[in-house]
């Protein structure tokens, strides 16, 4: 909400007379000062609740409703108008003037304030409003609306067919993100591996826009259940544990509200009629859905008369104040049957494909549609209740399957057998498979094997299987918490304790805390091969190249571009030492500097300084990679840290220099293709044969300027 700073802006560059407005406010031996006076007395005034309440009283319903929605709602003006009539408020455009003339609110632009000579343009939709300083939503009272429609009194006799789940689909998500079988390439796609998963995921999705797999994975980012490292494998987010526990009601509503704010929608016709026409169609359709009785059959073309019926009338100039209104609505005003196609699409391609509305036709009303049971706890938005169903029998398998029926989407038996295995079929019968690699998912993700247990000898219609009872206990035995990386040697950890006692208990192997869940090692891979099957570590291998690398600043500083690649802050651990400081809002910035100690403790040098070159991104200079060739003690430091480097050999030189015994020694170390630093004492034999094989390579000395590195004290 502006304050009255910017507000005072708005009135001092209007032209119009705010005589009128100000006598609402001001006393009439105010009205007689300056303009610039009034404005003050008058920003003055509405910083009293006495004064506003005064005035708000003789504000109409709309123009109350319209102000609430404002306060809330910070948009153009042209879609606060249609969000405000989309909710069932009879709000015009004579309900902006109505908050002109009594100063409660104000266009920000005073060229487009309501004149008896100015038209209501898509101009003038796309502006905002200022709202007078200290207005609270509590002070305006408003009743709720309704868009209340006839219930059409028929029985559709046509029985239910079964349809594909949208449940199903976010379950099968889910799922391979635990598993990790989720990976993106470079261009941002799904590699083969995940689309041939995804191809079984989505025999069981509903046909439409709403089954697209990156629509799925872009709510699951933005919701924090799913995250993406820089190599593009999709791991489990901070809110993944949480989601999986939800009732499928839940996880659905969820996904289907994030799918209805991203409708596609007409640039054009957004442009022409000042609000979006998809979104009010949408909204509207919910305050309708939400009035009456849930089971009542209500008819398309009724609902698309109404969304006519009202959005013509929130674009009347009818009834404006006197000296406040426009004189004319220049805005597109879209048909009946335009309302009737946009609803008509929601209905088919959104909401029907969720589950949320049933259809059916009959001759008298043509196309009807009513709200499912899970589309009424999505319009009511309660709590999900439990679902109860007599007929609901389990029956546990020795071969690790349970078959469920009648589970309904709030059931919260499924749920439970749903983190633990792999659901097929549907709510009415559904086959679980457990694995050793699902129970260890759930159990990482927070659930106990006691849950699962529990559950089924409780709701079990038969005795459990011993195998099943006892196998499962076994695989949620196995330490499901330990994950290692094979290719840069790191442990994952499901806890920071759990990661603090691996690194006291194995102190020994020059462990390294990376972040709160890491562990580097720098111990031989023999060892660590040991300490994975002691420990039973999960071994993952990456399959795909890092995406960024590191840069070396002039005051030792290591920055990383790419922070989240676990191969990345490897490297940058094997030669950096890690410095945290406290910022002032409380929250602790992680900072790396060379370090002599942990470039001098590192396994391979030579392979960690090939590592190094070859990481994509912006390319190290030719300082930094000297000094790193000291600090990893490849190169001999000199006491005036000059060298002396060879440039432009030809690649046929080089082949022919290789197999010259007595020059293969004189070649220290290579800092790029074609530039070696070269041994000063055989310098001139080099010299000699590259001259003996007409080469144009050329030698010269090279000054290395110190990085500063952390002493081994600090290191």
């Amino acid at each position: 909400m502006p304050n009255d700073v910017s507000l005072h802006t708005v009135l001092a560059s209007s032209r119009l007379s705010l005589r009128p407005v100000f006598s609402h406010w001001l006393a009439r031996k105010e009205l007689i000062r300056p303009r610039d006076e009034q404005i003050i007395l008058y920003l003055a005034a509405a910083q009293q609740s006495m004064a506003r309440r005064r005035v708000l009283a003789g504000a109409s319903e709309p123009a109350r409703a319209l102000l609430l929605r404002a306060l809330r709602l910070p948009v153009p003006l042209g879609e606060l108008l249609a969000a405000t009539a989309a909710e069932g408020y009879p709000v015009t455009l004579a309900s902006v003037g109505e908050l002109h003339a009594l100063g409660l609110a104000f266009i920000d632009n005073p060229d487009f304030w309501p004149q008896a000579h100015a038209a209501f343009t898509p101009e003038t939709a796309d502006q905002t409003l200022s709202i007078i300083p200290g207005l609270q939503a509590s002070e305006l009272e408003v009743t709720p609306a309704t868009l209340g429609l006839p219930v059409c009194n028929f029985t559709s006799s046509a029985k239910a067919k079964p349809k594909a789940s949208l449940a199903q689909l976010l379950d099968g998500f889910t799922h391979a993100i635990s598993r990790g079988t989720m990976k993106l390439t470079q261009e941002g796609v799904f590699n083969a591996r995940a689309q041939d998963v995804l191809a079984r995921v989505w025999k069981h999705a509903p046909r439409g826009p709403l089954a697209e797999p990156a629509r799925v994975l872009a709510f699951m980012r933005e919701q924090a259940i799913a995250v993406s490292d820089s190599a593009g494998q999709v791991r489990p987010g901070t809110r993944f544990a949480l989601f999986c526990t939800q009732h499928r009601a839940q996880q659905v509503c969820a996904f289907l509200d994030y799918c209805l704010t991203t409708v596609p929608r007409l640039a054009e016709l957004r442009a022409a009629c000042g609000f979006a026409p998809e979104r009010f169609a949408l909204t509207t359709l919910r305050a309708i859905l939400h009035t009456g009785g849930a089971d009542g059959w209500r008819a398309l073309d009724t609902i698309a008369a109404a969304l006519a019926k009202q959005a013509a009338h929130m674009a009347s100039v009818k009834n404006s104040p006197d000296q406040w209104g426009w004189r004319a609505n220049t805005c597109r005003i879209l048909s009946r049957p335009r309302w009737t196609e946009l609803v008509g699409e929601i209905v088919q391609h959104w909401l029907e494909p969720a589950g949320m509305l049933e259809t059916a036709r009959t001759r008298k009303h043509g196309l009807c549609l009513r709200v499912t049971p899970l589309g009424a706890f999505w319009l009511t938005g309660e709590k999900a209740p439990a679902h109860k169903n007599e007929h609901q029998q389990l029956v546990i398998q020795p071969d690790f399957t349970a078959v469920l029926t009648h589970s309904g989407p709030l059931d919260h038996v499924a749920q439970v057998l749903g983190a633990f295995a792999v659901r097929s079929g549907d709510d009415n019968a559904s086959v679980f498979h457990f694995s050793r690699e699902q129970v260890q998912t759930a159990i990482r993700h927070g659930h106990r094997i006691e849950e699962l247990l529990t559950l089924l000898k409780t709701h079990s219609s038969y005795a459990v299987p011993d195998n099943v009872l006892i196998t499962l206990r076994e695989w949620a035995a196995i330490n499901p918490q330990l994950t290692l990386f094979r290719d840069v040697n790191i442990f994952t950890f499901e806890t920071r304790a759990i990661r603090d006692q691996f690194l006291r208990q194995h102190a020994a192997q020059r462990s390294v805390a990376i972040g709160d869940l890491h562990a580097l090692l720098l111990a031989p891979e023999r060892d660590i091969f040991n300490i994975m099957q002691v420990l039973r570590a999960v071994p993952v291998d990456y399959t795909d190249p890092p995406i960024g690398g590191l840069d070396v600043r002039p005051d030792g500083e290591v920055i990383s571009s790419a922070s989240d690649d676990f191969r990345i802050t490897a490297l940058c651990e094997a030669i950096a030492h890690p410095t945290e400081t406290l910022l002032p809002n409380g929250q602790t910035r992680r900072r790396y500097h060379l370090s002599a100690k942990r470039m001098h403790t590192v396994n391979d040098p030579l392979a960690l300084y090939e590592l190094l070159l070859h990481l994509p991104g912006k390319p190290l200079p030719i300082n930094t990679r000297l000094n790193l060739l000291v600090g990893l003690g490849i190169l001999e430091s000199t006491p005036n840290d000059h060298y002396t480097v060879v440039q432009g050999i030809e690649a046929a030189v080089r082949a022919k220099l290789r197999t010259r015994g007595e020059l293969r020694g004189a070649i220290r170390a290579i800092l790029i293709k074609d530039i070696y630093v070269v041994h000063t004492p055989l310098a001139a034999q080099l010299v000699e044969a590259m001259t003996v094989l007409r080469s144009r390579a050329r030698l010269s000395e090279l000054v290395m300027h110190r990085i500063p590195v952390c002493n081994a004290a600090h290191g």
